[in-house]
């Protein structure tokens, strides 16, 4: 019993089996989850190819260590 008081605030949430069979209301709702991400796809696909372009033309733009810099 005094381990349990002695346990941090948020420490609960990080053992998400535990914490669902003592509170059902704060477990997460999977099929909701994945209902909300279909109904949003086009947000998602949007952002998600947004993030590859910028990524790779950072990667592209971003010289090399070790290779000689470009004739002018």
């Amino acid at each position: 019993m005094e381990i349990e008081r002695q346990k941090r605030a948020g420490a609960e949430r990080m053992m998400a089996g535990q914490a669902a069979e003592r509170d059902p209301d704060r477990a997460v709702d999977l099929a909701r989850l994945f209902a909300g991400i279909r109904r949003r796809r086009r947000w998602v696909v949007i952002a998600t190819l947004a993030a590859m372009l910028a990524s790779s033309a950072f990667v592209l733009a971003t010289p090399r260590p070790g290779t000689p810099a470009s004739p002018n």
